[in-house]
């Protein structure tokens, strides 16, 4: 596998343009399907904000994580957060899956149990050393494709059971096969992970990045820096981020009018939110609820 460029590239799924997905957007795909694309071969990349989960069923072949080279083989179970740099050489053939979650989804889905993301945003490889647990994972795995694939009333709900199902299984197995493997996190991670969780507090009073600086203990330039370092992007935009996915949802889930998702969101003037949603958008709000129930 080649050596670390220093442009490294960005992208939402590999050899696709980052975009703005619905936050609650989840994508699994066969490991063969996008492999077989580019040659088995993956160059070193990143994903700014989200996380994925692979499974090895089958096959194998080697890893690189921000530098470092590992053996990657049958019944293993890979995590990786956002903006860690890393690229694949698989064996062809290989067999299994990779489900892709955004971060600011499994913020909200592991809200009361915080321990859990930090664990995730550590990094996780192990071996199945039983062919019980392999076989649990493999139905996990299946079930989350097949459930994701159906999209009825009711997938989002199941789809959140099983990823909750995957992450437990996951993090109960690895400090049993593979302790040596967790990376404790440093205090630039323990601050973004206490950043995300204030987001989640204060999102709807409209504070600005001084404000969570203050609640932190450090400067707003600070903060800003971590964010540019372990996300690539700035502060405000996790901000935005968290005010855009609930609007998003109150949107398509509620019959709220304008308006009042506005003020339920700590905006003062209707007007004012609708430039801000079509600013970082490029719709406005109106649009983008008839757009969702079109499709």
């Amino acid at each position: 596998m080649e050596p670390i460029a220093m442009d490294i590239p960005n992208y939402g799924l590999y050899g696709e343009k980052e975009r703005d997905v619905f936050p609650e957007y989840i994508h699994i795909e066969s490991i063969r399907s996008r492999s077989v694309q580019h040659g088995w071969k993956f160059r070193p990349h990143r994903h700014h904000n989200l996380y994925q989960f692979f499974f090895i069923s089958n096959g194998g072949g080697k890893y690189q994580i921000d530098g470092r080279f590992r053996e990657l083989g049958e019944n293993q179970v890979l995590v990786i957060a956002p903006m860690i740099i890393h690229g694949f050489k698989f064996l062809p053939k290989t067999e299994g899956w990779v489900l892709t979650i955004p971060d600011i989804y499994l913020q909200i889905l592991l809200q009361h149990e915080p321990k859990s993301l930090e664990n995730l945003a550590g990094g996780i490889h192990f071996q199945c050393t039983r062919e019980d647990i392999s076989k649990q994972f493999c139905i996990l795995f299946d079930e989350i494709a097949v459930e994701n694939q159906r999209n009825l009333v009711l997938s989002q709900l199941s789809l959140k059971g099983y990823i909750t199902l995957l992450i437990a299984k996951i993090l109960t197995e690895q400090p049993k096969i593979d302790v040596d493997l967790h990376v404790p996190l440093s205090r630039k991670q323990l601050l973004m992970n206490e950043f995300k969780t204030l987001i989640s507090e204060h999102y709807k009073k409209r504070i600005g990045v001084s404000d969570y600086a203050g609640l932190l203990g450090i400067t707003a330039t600070h903060l800003t820096r971590i964010c540019k370092n372990l996300r690539g992007v700035s502060a405000l935009k996790l901000i935005d981020d968290r005010t855009l996915l609930e609007t998003q949802r109150l949107l398509i889930y509620t019959s709220m009018t304008i308006a009042e998702i506005s003020y339920e969101l700590g905006f003062n003037d209707p007007a004012h939110f609708s430039k801000y949603f079509y600013n970082k958008t490029e719709q406005n709000p109106t649009q983008f609820r008839k757009g969702f129930m079109q499709k």
